[in-house]
């Protein structure tokens, strides 16, 4: 079985993804669809960037 670096919530043990790396070396959460075979990858800085600006409208 292949070892994962899955990132879980603290509290609750909720799966968010899964810990990798970019091309370039960058941190990274990849995320699987619910009940789909599609994948994402989300580099660390955009991830944050898409927290800040969605903070900012609510």
């Amino acid at each position: 079985m292949k070892k994962t670096n899955l990132i879980k919530t603290p509290k609750e043990r909720i799966t968010l993804g899964e810990c990798v790396r970019t091309d370039t070396g960058e941190p990274a959460l990849k995320v699987k669809k619910s009940n789909k075979d599609k994948y994402e990858t989300i580099p660390m800085s955009k991830l944050i960037e898409l927290m800040i600006l969605t903070s900012i409208r609510n």
